[in-house]
C-alpha cells in the first residue's frame, strides 16, 4: 500500500494499561478459527495494525464485501470484544441466535427506526467496548463507502467517541491474499462542539467517504 496521506502513516501514542477483558468462550474461539482460516484458506495480509490495539471505546467501521468481514477485522482487535451491529433476520434459528449472543452481535431492524438497538449501542459504548458497525449497511461491491448509512454518524458524536477505520481490499477468495489495513481514528471535535444535528452527520460522514477515498488510492498504487 503506497503510503500517500499523514491520517494512514502516523502512529498512535502508547497505550494506557487497562484491566485485561474476560473473553466469551466462543468469542475466543472464533478468533482462533479466525487466526487460521485467515493465514490458509482465505489468506489476508494486515496493514497498520498498531491502530487495532487502541484504547477503547471507539467505533469500528469497515466497507463490506463479504459475511467473513467481522472475522477477518475483529481477531486482529486482540485486546477488546467487538460488539457489532448485525441485521436481526439473522437470529431466525434459536442456535445461531445463541452463537450470536455470545459473539455479542447487537441486532437490529435495517428497515425501521429501531430505538432499542441504539440504546444498546450507546450503552456499549458508555461501558467501554467498541462497537462494530458496516455503515454501507449491506455488502457492497463497487463504490466503496458512498452510500452510507446516518446511523454511525449519530452514534459517534452522541457517544463522543473516535471512528476506527479499516478498510479491506475486496471479498475475500480462496487461496488468494487480500489486503486489510487498519489506520489513524477519525476524530471530529469541532463537529461536537456545534452538536448532535443532521449538517454535522453529514459532515461527518463526508470525513469517511474521504478517507476510504485515501485507502482506495493508495491500495491502488502509483
Amino acid at each position: 500500500m503506497k503510503e500517500q496521506d499523514n491520517s494512514l502513516t502516523e502512529r498512535p501514542e502508547t497505550l494506557a494499561v487497562l484491566p485485561k477483558e474476560r473473553f466469551t468462550t466462543v468469542y475466543r474461539l472464533a478468533q482462533r478459527l479466525s487466526c487460521l482460516l485467515f493465514h490458509t484458506l482465505y489468506p489476508v495480509r494486515y496493514h497498520g495494525l498498531e491502530w487495532a490495539q487502541i484504547n477503547a471505546p471507539f467505533i469500528l467501521i469497515c466497507n463490506h464485501y463479504s459475511m467473513l468481514d467481522p472475522f477477518i477485522v475483529a481477531w486482529k482487535c486482540a485486546r477488546y470484544q467487538i460488539f457489532f451491529l448485525g441485521k436481526k433476520e439473522l437470529e431466525g434459528h434459536p442456535l445461531l441466535k445463541w452463537l450470536l449472543n455470545q459473539l455479542h452481535m447487537i441486532p437490529i431492524d435495517r428497515h425501521n427506526m429501531d430505538m432499542a438497538a441504539i440504546r444498546a449501542c450507546l450503552t456499549t459504548l458508555k461501558e467501554g467496548h467498541p462497537l462494530g458497525f458496516f455503515p454501507e449497511g449491506t455488502r457492497h461491491k463497487q463504490g466503496t463507502m458512498q452510500d452510507l448509512e446516518s446511523g454511525v454518524a449519530f452514534l459517534a458524536l452522541r457517544a463522543n467517541v473516535p471512528l476506527l477505520p479499516v478498510f479491506i481490499s475486496e471479498k475475500p477468495r480462496w487461496f488468494r491474499i487480500i489486503n486489510c489495513y487498519f489506520s489513524k481514528p477519525i476524530t471530529f471535535e469541532k463537529l461536537i462542539d456545534a452538536g448532535v444535528n443532521k449538517s454535522n452527520c453529514e459532515k461527518l460522514l463526508d470525513l469517511i467517504r474521504e478517507r476510504y477515498q485515501q485507502f482506495a488510492i493508495a491500495e491502488k498504487g502509483p
